[in-house]
């Protein structure tokens, strides 16, 4: 039917391949581009809480802008200590941590504070409000998330004499104070929280027993699905050695990312990495809207690499981006440049668009 146009515009198939093979290659390089960009944009977000001098205060309350370990045998009485920095939609800063009270003794309270973009201390909210009878208690915020109606988070209470732990949500306005709080029914230490404005539910991740998770051994990754009251709508779990980076919302269902040492994925393959000298790489677990697990991939790269963020470009495109080398657990070390960066593109049937290490 288009022979004539074909004969004229491509003359055989050597044309006709020749601009195949163009169209590809600038279709190829649109698609770098927009990688290099927004790798660039990602990492500059990654770098921006490092200042390790940086702090708000208000009267004698002094809260680190910098995230630290917090070590229990250690801690200074009466000293804040910093695990989670969020920026919040208007520029605030939300700072989670945590504090020893020199007259509190068996009791290491959890706190959430807000922090204007000009870097006055607005308000210090102490989410440790009982402690049981007799009881040692080391209080955590693992995750939180920003919502309609001030700030969603996951508290954990780990118990030093009984080793029981347990998890609380919290609802806390915009002024710091309490609106809701409930237990819930899933243990593990939480590792993120995302709000749906859909129908005002809340998916919950858990894994392992600390902020710190286990990569050698497989211990059980679980997700719970609440609504605002606390009621369950769904749960499920599985478990794998690994780490939780990020959880990101799709049209229908979410993602979850991380960096693994074993997982089977969808096909029933154990995917093994040697965990003596630090290899890992990064895995996505797709959620559907009943709880299931309904797909797993792994990233392997040429070398081994350390998953450091997921972030989602538009629809349903991905950028994956890490480094290259072994593992390293705890306070994130910054990127300086582009070398050893890993980037993956990715669609949200998990399969690849482009794949780049520098």
């Amino acid at each position: 039917k288009h022979a004539e146009f074909m004969k004229k515009y491509f003359p055989g198939n050597t044309g006709l391949e020749d601009y195949i093979n163009k169209e590809a290659k600038i279709m190829k390089d649109k698609i770098a581009g927009y990688a290099h960009n927004f790798r660039e944009i990602t990492v500059n977000d990654l770098v921006y809480f490092n200042d390790s001098l940086a702090q708000a205060s208000l009267k004698k309350i002094v809260i680190p802008l910098y995230v630290s370990i917090m070590d229990t045998a250690t801690m200074v009485p009466d000293r804040y200590y910093t695990s989670q920095l969020v920026l919040a939609p208007d520029s605030s800063i939300l700072a989670v941590g945590n504090i020893k009270p020199g007259r509190g003794k068996g009791v290491i309270q959890t706190s959430l504070s807000r922090v204007k973009d000009s870097g006055d201390l607005l308000w210090v909210k102490n989410l440790t409000e009982v402690k049981p009878a007799g009881g040692i208690v080391c209080d955590m915020i693992g995750t939180l998330t920003v919502v309609p109606e001030g700030y969603a988070v996951v508290v954990n209470r780990y118990d030093m004499v009984s080793k029981e732990i347990g998890n609380f949500f919290m609802l806390i306005g915009d002024s710091g104070d309490t609106l809701v709080s409930f237990p819930v029914p899933i243990p593990g230490f939480p590792k993120k929280i995302m709000y749906s404005e859909s129908d005002g539910s809340y998916l919950i991740i858990t894994k392992g027993r600390g902020p710190i998770e286990n990569i050698s051994d497989d211990e059980p990754m679980e997700w719970i699905k609440i609504n605002r009251d606390g009621g369950v709508i769904w749960k499920n779990r599985l478990s794998f050695a690994g780490d939780i980076k990020e959880l990101i919302a799709m049209k229908t269902g979410h993602i979850i990312f991380g960096n693994f040492t074993r997982i089977k994925d969808t096909s029933g393959k154990v995917n093994v990495l040697t965990t003596t000298s630090g290899e890992t790489a990064a895995y996505a677990i797709i959620i559907d809207e009943e709880g299931n697990a309904s797909g797993i991939k792994c990233f392997n790269s040429i070398v081994p690499w350390q998953l450091l963020t997921a972030r989602k470009i538009s629809g349903d495109i991905i950028c994956l981006l890490g480094k290259s080398g072994i593992y390293t657990t705890g306070i994130f070390e910054p990127i300086r440049g582009n070398s050893g960066l890993v980037q993956f593109i990715i669609d949200g049937n998990l399969d690849v668009l482009f794949e780049e290490k520098n």
